[in-house]
């Protein structure tokens, strides 16, 4: 499925907000995975995804940072005023943590406490049943 989400704070725009519902709200379905995220270079959208998802379930802040810094990899350049302008943005939502605040941001996706409780079980506890290939 293509979502057609954007990167860095313009996943903040209103305009922008269903893709990210429509994306995390399969991320919360069993029969997504395995699954596989990506867009052109794997830096900017999917930085952007992947930097919400590992928020979400826990990882710290550095390390998540850390984990999109590696894209520097891809082409050797890392757009670190837009991640840090994004991060800025996240810090100035609802919560007292990051998470609380990566929640909020979802909540206003339209993204549901139910999705987000079964992103946290299949991801974190392994809650999904690998189908046989056929």
């Amino acid at each position: 499925t293509v979502y057609g989400v954007y990167a860095y704070s313009d996943s903040l725009v209103k305009y922008y907000l269903e893709s990210y519902r429509l994306l995390f709200s399969d991320l919360a379905k069993e029969e997504t995975y395995p699954t596989y995220i990506h867009c052109s270079y794997g830096k900017d959208r999917t930085g952007t995804v992947c930097y919400l998802l590992q928020i979400l379930l826990g990882v710290s802040e550095e390390d998540a940072f850390r984990e999109w810094e590696i894209s520097i990899l891809l082409d050797g350049k890392v757009d670190y005023p837009l991640m840090e302008q994004y991060i800025e943005a996240l810090k100035q939502l609802e919560g007292d943590t990051m998470q609380e605040k990566v929640e909020t941001f979802l909540f206003s996706c339209g993204v549901t406490q139910e999705e987000i409780d079964s992103i946290r079980r299949i991801l974190l506890v392994g809650g999904y049943e690998r189908k046989p290939s056929s």
